[in-house]
C-alpha cells in the first residue's frame, strides 16, 4: 500500500508538472495577454494550487519549482520578461506558492472537518495571494538590483496598481472556482483507487 501511494503521488506530480510546462510555452494558456507587451494574467497558479491541494506541501513545492524554472526560461525569450530571469523573482516565490498552499491544505484536512470544497477554496486563496504578494514584493526588492533590469523596473513601477487591481482579482476568482472542483475530483479518484489522502505536512 505504501509503495502504491508513493507511486501515485510521483505519477500525479509528473503529470501536473507536464501540464505546467505545456501551458508555459503554449500561447495564451498559462499566461493570457490582457494588454499587448504589458500585462498578462497567469493561470498557472491554479495548476500549482490543485497539485498542492491534492498532493500536499512537498509535491506542491516541486510543482511550484517547475513553474518557477519554466517561467525563468521563458523570460529569456523576450525583453518584456527580463525581470523574471532573476530566480529570486521567478523561482523562489513559485516554490513557496506550492509549499504554503500545501501546508494549509494538509493542516485543514488533518485538523478540521471542513468539506473538501471549502478546503479547496481556502487553498486557492492562500496560493493566489502568496503568488501575488511574493512576486510583486520580489520585483520591488530585486527588480532594480542589476543595471540591465532598471529600464524594465521603471515600467513595472508605472503599472503596479493595474497589476494589483486587475490581475489579482481575476486570478483569485478563477482559482476559487477551479481549484476546489478539480481538486475534489482528484480526491474522489484517489479514494476509488485506495490512495491515502491524509498526509503529513
Amino acid at each position: 500500500m505504501k509503495n502504491k501511494n508513493k507511486l501515485f503521488y510521483l505519477v500525479a506530480t509528473s503529470i501536473i508538472s507536464a501540464v505546467v510546462l505545456a501551458m508555459t510555452f503554449i500561447p495564451n494558456t498559462g499566461y493570457i495577454t490582457i494588454i499587448p507587451n504589458s500585462i498578462e494574467i497567469t493561470t498557472l497558479h491554479i495548476i500549482v494550487c490543485i497539485g498542492a491541494f491534492a498532493l500536499g506541501p512537498k509535491y506542491g513545492a516541486v510543482i511550484g519549482a517547475v513553474w518557477g524554472i519554466s517561467n525563468m526560461l521563458r523570460a529569456f525569450t523576450s525583453p518584456l520578461f527580463i525581470l523574471f530571469t532573476n530566480p529570486l523573482i521567478s523561482v523562489v516565490p513559485r516554490i513557496l506558492v506550492g509549499l504554503f498552499a500545501g501546508l494549509v491544505s494538509s493542516a485543514l484536512l488533518k485538523k478540521t472537518k471542513l468539506p473538501l470544497t471549502v478546503v479547496g477554496v481556502i487553498t486557492a486563496i492562500v496560493g493566489t495571494l502568496t503568488n501575488t504578494v511574493l512576486v510583486l514584493s520580489a520585483l520591488h526588492i530585486f527588480g532594480d538590483m542589476l543595471e540591465s533590469y532598471k529600464e524594465m523596473y521603471k515600467i513595472f513601477q508605472s503599472i503596479i496598481s493595474t497589476i494589483i487591481s486587475v490581475n489579482a482579482t481575476i486570478e483569485i476568482v478563477a482559482a476559487i472556482i477551479i481549484v476546489p472542483a478539480v481538486g475534489v475530483a482528484i480526491f474522489k479518484a484517489m479514494k476509488n483507487y485506495g490512495i491515502e489522502i491524509k498526509r503529513k505536512a
